[in-house]
């Protein structure tokens, strides 16, 4: 197993790879607690609309006044937990598949 990880740990693109996803789930588990204005990101300020980037608004609101900022950090979690979800009906299938494979004792996806 050590030898695997070494491996993981050369590979820079890799590496990368795992950054981002923790970062993506970081913020996906800790959003709702790190976003300044948690209703903003579905309530509606129309006087707000279209603000540029500033101390209140990082990321500026769009054209219904919502932060941005708030609607990409809260998304991340949504967006996560539909990745997972997709991943998990993916391997269901995939088991099942390599369950009828040696079911009936031949190959379904080719190979030796």
């Amino acid at each position: 197993m050590t030898s695997r990880l070494r491996l993981f740990a050369r590979d820079k693109a890799a590496l990368a790879g795992a950054g981002l996803v923790g970062i993506i789930a970081f913020l996906a588990l800790a959003g709702p607690h790190l976003v300044p204005y948690p209703q903003d990101a579905t309530a509606t300020h129309i006087l707000d609309g279209l603000d540029p980037p500033s101390v209140a608004h990082f990321f500026g609101t769009d054209d219904f006044g919502r932060d941005l900022f708030s609607r990409v950090v809260l998304g991340a979690g949504t967006a996560l937990e539909l990745a997972l979800g997709v991943a998990g009906i993916a391997m269901a299938i995939g088991v099942l598949a390599r369950k009828c494979d040696h079911a009936r004792n031949r190959r379904v996806f080719g190979g030796a």
